[in-house]
C-alpha cells in the first residue's frame, strides 16, 4: 500500500511538472524563418495555438497540485491528465506540421508591409525563395517543450488509468487452506451417553443352583426325607 501511494505521488508531481513545461514552452519561440537581411520568429502565444496549449498546461498543473495535496484526488487524475496532455501535444504536433506554411505567410505579410506590394505577390516571391533554399525555416525549443510536456501528461494519465484499485475479493470459506484440500465440515458433538438398556438378559450373570444328590427326594416342609421299608 505504501508503494502504491509513493507511485501515486510521483505521478501527480510528474503531471504538475508537465503543465509547467507546457506553459513555459507556449510563451517561448516556436519557429523561426530567416532570409538574407530578414528574420521572422513566431511565439506560441502569438496565435490561438499557444493559447490552447497554455490551457492544456494549466489543466495539468491544477490536476497535479490537487493530487499532491489531496490523496483522494489521485483517483481523479486520469481524465485531466489525458485531456490536458492531449490538447498540448495535439496542437503542438499540428503546428509542427503546418509551421512552414504559416511562416511563409508571416514573411510574405512582412514583405508586403515594408515594400507596399500585394500579399499574393509577396507570397509567391517568398515561396520561390523557399524552393531555392534561400529561406530557412526551423522549429525552436518552445514547440518541442510543448509537445514533450503534452506526451508526458498523457503518459501520466494512462499510468493512473492502469493503476485502478482491484475489486475486493470475497473471503475464503472457513477451513480453506493454502494446500487446496477442503477441510472436513465440523461434526456435531455426540449426544450425552444414556444408561444402557439390557434388551437380552445375560444368562451367564444368573447363578444356577447345583443339582440334588442321587436318591434324594423332594424336600418337604423342611424335614429329612423318609425311607420306605
Amino acid at each position: 500500500m505504501q508503494e502504491r501511494s509513493q507511485v501515486g505521488r510521483s505521478g501527480a508531481a510528474l503531471t504538475g511538472l508537465a503543465g509547467v513545461v507546457i506553459v513555459i514552452g507556449s510563451i517561448l519561440v516556436w519557429a523561426k524563418a530567416s532570409v538574407t537581411g530578414l528574420s521572422v520568429t513566431a511565439r506560441g502565444i502569438d496565435g490561438w495555438e499557444g493559447k490552447a496549449t497554455i490551457l492544456g498546461g494549466v489543466v495539468l498543473l491544477v490536476a497535479g497540485l490537487s493530487a499532491l495535496t489531496s490523496p483522494g484526488a489521485r483517483a481523479r487524475l486520469r481524465a485531466p491528465a489525458i485531456v490536458g496532455g492531449g490538447i498540448a501535444a495535439g496542437v503542438g504536433i499540428y503546428t509542427a506540421l503546418t509551421a512552414k506554411d504559416r511562416l511563409i505567410d508571416d514573411v510574405a505579410s512582412e514583405i508586403s508591409k515594408q515594400l507596399g506590394v500585394m500579399f499574393d505577390q509577396a507570397r509567391a516571391s517568398v515561396q520561390e525563395v523557399v524552393d531555392q533554399g534561400a529561406l530557412k525555416i526551423s522549429l525552436e525549443i518552445g514547440l518541442y517543450l510543448v509537445i514533450a510536456g503534452g506526451l508526458v501528461g498523457i503518459g501520466a494519465g494512462l499510468l493512473a488509468l492502469a493503476r485502478r484499485a482491484p475489486a475486493p475479493s470475497l473471503p475464503a470459506p472457513p477451513g480453506a487452506g493454502l494446500s487446496g484440500w477442503a477441510a472436513s465440515a465440523p461434526t456435531a458433538p455426540p449426544p450425552p451417553a444414556s444408561e444402557p438398556r439390557e434388551l437380552i438378559p445375560d444368562v451367564w450373570a444368573t447363578s444356577v443352583p447345583p443339582p440334588p444328590p442321587p436318591g434324594a427326594g423332594p424336600a418337604g416342609d423342611g424335614g429329612p426325607a423318609e425311607t420306605k421299608e
